[in-house]
């Protein structure tokens, strides 16, 4: 079946978490708020951070974490149609990985993400930088993100910044955001 994630993982407190199949990568913790993704598609324009074929690292020693992300589309060398949909052919890739720290109420992540081969023969790199602040149950976010997409002969970045608040009361939550994205050409 192709529904939802199935993969194999090993786990371990002191040395991080592997897993290997169809799952999530790390750019699909990307986001401010309380929306996917912050709810701007400008972010995942041709990948959408899964697949079928993904090796994932992840560790978290408290204060600091992060993680690193391979997805691969080798099974399309034997079979086209079994190929992830969102690459080009066998030698589209995309890796990613994420570095973050928390220092009392602040916690701040970078990311970073390269796709090679998209569905439409494309490339894409995304950079992102994420700020949260806790104050009891209200929770400020900021975003600066760049996302560069290279196609035959052209470049394109779109420059993405957003803002977010959550407050959690009881069994409620409510959140608000702002975000603004500029394409440069």
């Amino acid at each position: 079946t192709d529904t939802g994630d199935a993969y194999i993982g090993f786990y371990s407190a002191s040395m991080g978490d592997i897993v290997f199949g169809r799952t999530a990568t790390i750019l699909d913790d990307l986001g401010i708020g309380n929306d996917y993704l912050f709810g701007i598609k400008s972010k995942v324009d041709e990948f959408n951070f899964a697949g079928n074929e993904v090796v994932k690292y992840k560790i978290d020693k408290g204060q600091f974490f992060g993680g690193v992300a391979f997805v691969q589309n080798k099974i399309a060398k034997s079979d086209p149609t079994k190929g992830y949909e969102k690459f080009k052919d066998a030698d589209s890739n995309h890796i990613d990985a994420n570095l973050g720290g928390r220092f009392g109420d602040l916690e701040v992540q970078g990311f970073y993400g390269k796709t090679k081969g998209t569905k439409e023969g494309n490339d894409q790199t995304i950079v992102a930088l994420e700020a949260a602040y806790t104050i009891d149950a209200l929770k400020l976010e900021a975003l600066v993100s760049q996302n560069k997409l290279e196609k035959t002969g052209t470049s394109s970045k779109t420059n993405i910044y957003g803002v977010a608040a959550t407050y959690t009361m009881d069994a409620w939550t409510f959140g608000a955001g702002l975000s603004n994205s500029k394409k440069e050409d």
